[in-house]
């Protein structure tokens, strides 16, 4: 049987052809029918591991600020699993940053189509309606998305209750909003002043509002 991971003729590693009909391997060009690989579960596997792969790739080009290439890795993910959620809230964060707004906001609701209970999706939406000034909405997708977020990826789930307490004091209950800062600064959140300073947070807005 052919290891779905590599090359049975030069043991490189296998991509899925772009109709997703075919392993080919990049190296000496050989091609391998899919329904000839294992199976169908198979397939299911090499098309995660080639997705995971373009994460890791967006990713690169995400810290090096091109995001146009970021944009497209990602892109090429969602074409190997159409209704894969994460990507389609990784390919909103990315429109997001190049400030495509709306495409973004049709990622986000995409993906809560796909699977209500994935809470960083409303999150992004959060965010979306922070930049466009609705502040009120916004917090009603942070209140629903802070419920479903992971809370084990801290690093999300922070900012995520940074810019709810964004939201909350925009929105006019400062007291909360310093609470949640206060909560998001604890588990490693860094850009609370730049937050406070907008809110005008002070030490008072923790005991009175």
């Amino acid at each position: 049987m052919v290891d779905i991971e590599k090359c049975p003729g030069c043991g490189a590693i296998l991509v899925l052809s772009k109709d997703r009909r075919n392993m080919i391997c990049e190296y000496c060009g050989s091609t391998y029918p899919i329904k000839n690989i294992n199976g169908e579960l198979a397939s299911k596997d090499a098309v995660e591991a080639k997705i995971v792969s373009l994460y890791a790739e967006a990713e690169e080009y995400r810290q090096k600020g091109d995001y146009g290439l970021e944009l497209k890795a990602l892109a090429s993910a969602l074409e190997l699993s159409p209704d894969n959620a994460r990507t389609l809230v990784k390919l909103g964060r990315a429109y997001r940053t190049m400030n495509f707004f709306a495409k973004a906001e049709e990622c986000y609701e995409r993906a809560i189509e796909i699977d209500p209970q994935y809470g960083a999706a409303y999150c992004n939406l959060g965010a979306i309606c922070l930049l466009s000034g609705e502040n009120q909405k916004a917090v009603e997708y942070y209140e629903k998305g802070i419920e479903l977020v992971d809370k084990r990826n801290v690093s999300e789930y922070s900012t995520s209750l940074a810019n709810y307490a964004l939201a909350i004091g925009r929105s006019g209950d400062k007291r909360k909003a310093a609470a949640l800062l206060d909560k998001a600064e604890g588990l490693g959140y860094r850009n609370g002043k730049v937050i406070r300073k907008e809110l005008r947070i002070s030490i008072f807005s923790r005991l009175f509002g």
